[in-house]
């Protein structure tokens, strides 16, 4: 097995990495282990990532300062010292994450275990950026008040998963075309940082569900699975390697395409015909307290975006609301 040095000299030489790139690199190894495995010495931390106690203590001393890991109980062994057991800090980091769905929306609250904090949910006939964006204002701040403000001051951004085109399809969910349209020259981001100063992203909302089912779900102990999202119109999305596939188009695991049958022709149904929520009579007629728990079920992965999930975000931005 490589020394440490040697192995930031031979991924240096072969990719170009400078310094604070293996530095990274190396942290997240730690980070990744830790929270699919659980609390574990130095020593064995060393072992599983083929890094040297030297370069380890520096890691974890590191993360320690940042606020990301923590020392628990010392465990006595048969012999020699007791080992202390080093894990993930769950106040090292915060997120929030906004699902949008055709139905309902959540906007949820997330520390680094990948537990939630808190969370709020709207229901409504079809979405529009106007009920999106007064939902968001409305209680992101009651959201936030659940922490104090030196967890605050970890919050380290917004995630939105949400679902392709969604100015598409209309004539299925029965939404009115001139509202729906405004999705497709909205700036959501944009208009979010007008009250949120913090950094966000967005992606695919089954690409959410899978990415988070991959990094707190079934997927730290699995690395290669398809995942299937069940919510207005099925989708889903491939992991292989312990890596999200997303393919050139970002469709590798759009399963709801997939033809019913043997024979595909250009006119044969698709699973999306067949196991999407929009389907059931059922739901349209169901209570409102009853529906909410029925979309907040179905999507309870996208509820969990993860932001930062494994990566070391450095200093985190405090959030300013205004």
């Amino acid at each position: 097995m490589m020394s440490d040095k040697n192995q930031k000299n031979a991924s240096q030489k072969g990719t170009g990495q400078n310094r604070p790139d293996i530095r990274a690199h190396h942290e997240k190894l730690v980070l990744t282990f830790l929270r699919r495995h659980g609390a574990h010495s130095k020593a064995k931390i060393a072992h599983h990532t083929n890094l040297s106690p030297q370069a380890i203590s520096v890691i974890i001393r590191e993360l320690e300062k940042d606020g990301l890991l923590k020392k628990e109980q010392p465990v006595k062994g048969k012999v020699g010292q007791p080992s202390i057991p080093i894990a993930l800090n769950p106040d090292g980091a915060f997120s929030l994450g906004l699902r949008i769905g055709r139905r309902s929306a959540d906007l949820t609250l997330m520390d680094f275990l990948g537990k939630l904090r808190g969370q709020k949910l709207v229901t409504y006939d079809y979405p529009t950026p106007d009920k999106i964006i007064t939902f968001v204002r409305n209680e992101v701040i009651e959201l936030l008040s659940s922490i104090d403000e030196t967890e605050r001051g970890r919050l380290i951004g917004l995630g939105i998963g949400k679902p392709y085109q969604l100015w598409n399809w209309l004539d299925r969910l029965k939404a009115p075309q001139d509202e729906m349209a405004e999705w497709e020259t909205f700036d959501l981001r944009e208009e979010l940082s007008k009250f949120l100063d913090c950094d966000i992203i967005s992606e695919n909302d089954a690409s959410c569900a899978c990415l988070a089912e991959q990094i707190i779900g079934k997927g730290q102990k699995t690395k290669d699975f398809a995942y299937f999202f069940i919510g207005s119109f099925i989708g889903g999305g491939l992991v292989m390697n312990h890596k999200i596939f997303t393919g050139i188009g970002g469709n590798a695991g759009a399963f709801g395409s997939l033809p019913m049958g043997v024979e595909s022709t250009k006119n044969s149904a698709q699973l999306i015909d067949h196991a999407s929520l929009y389907l059931s009579k059922t739901v349209d007629t169901l209570p409102v307290s009853q529906k909410c728990l029925l979309f907040s079920l179905f999507h309870l992965q996208t509820l969990m975006f993860v932001y930062f999930s494994v990566e070391r975000a450095g200093a985190p931005k405090r959030l300013k609301t205004r």
